[in-house]
């Protein structure tokens, strides 16, 4: 039997076994076959992988206590909304110092390990609201802001839902632009086109969004249907029912 392959940001297994929805209930938040974060009110999980031979539905796969959290983090004051601002590893470094420099003046405090992008651009001015950092736990960091700034990787698409906060992305390529308007059709999210400068729309979806109180309510719901998705496990019970019952020697 073949080795099962992750696609999808390690939320759809394929393999050459016979197809099967493992461990899940149907649930009308999935949309079309092109992609299992999308919503249809019409197709439910369970048909929708029916029709999708040699694959398997795992839900989110995302690195836990992989960092720890920096004091300064920990520590950040509440008194104004609090941004979070990750653009992964492939965020432009120049799009990326411009967003940043855009939070200067704003009535909002901003968590943003960006350091690696902004150590690629000379003379970038960040501002007293504003906390640099290396990487930082994601989902945590999440949970503790008001709304994510993404670039749309499916790390960045997976913490950001799984906290249920509403969404600002700036997809740097096809594969972030696609998971950024599954999260739009979803009711809690704005895309913001790339380009040299995108701070300005930037900043007008974030006040747009902070104003929503659907876009809220929608992320909210939306993290009670992907948080039932335990995805290590339904990956773990996949390959475990694919190399058999005995675990490798000497574990």
């Amino acid at each position: 039997m073949a080795n099962p392959a992750t696609r999808a940001g390690g939320s759809v297994v394929q393999s050459r076994g016979r197809s099967r929805l493992r461990g899940l209930e149907s649930q009308p938040s999935i949309a079309r076959f092109s992609h299992p974060l999308e919503r249809s009110s019409r197709i439910p999980v369970d048909r929708l992988f029916q029709q999708l031979p040699r694959h398997y539905f795992t839900g989110p796969l995302i690195p836990q206590d992989e960092f720890t959290m920096p004091p300064e983090l920990s520590g950040i004051p509440r008194d104004k909304p609090l941004i979070y601002l990750a653009m992964g590893s492939s965020g432009t470094p120049e799009i990326v110092a411009k967003v940043v420099e855009s939070f200067e003046g704003k009535p909002y405090r901003v968590i943003a390990p960006v350091r690696f992008q902004l150590g690629r651009v000379p003379g970038v001015h960040v501002s007293a609201n504003v906390l640099v950092t290396d990487w930082v736990p994601a989902l945590e960091a999440n949970k503790m802001a008001d709304l994510a700034v993404i670039h749309g990787g499916i790390g960045t698409v997976m913490t950001a839902t799984l906290a249920g906060k509403p969404v600002v992305g700036i997809g740097m390529q096809m594969e972030q632009v696609a998971n950024l308007a599954c999260l739009e059709r979803l009711g809690f999210a704005i895309r913001v086109s790339k380009c040299k400068d995108p701070s300005r729309h930037v900043q007008a979806a974030i006040q747009t969004l902070l104003q929503d109180e659907r876009a809220k309510a929608n992320a909210a719901a939306f993290a009670k249907v992907i948080a039932r998705w335990d995805g290590p496990k339904l990956a773990a019970d996949l390959l475990f029912e694919h190399y058999g019952a005995s675990p490798p020697s000497g574990m």
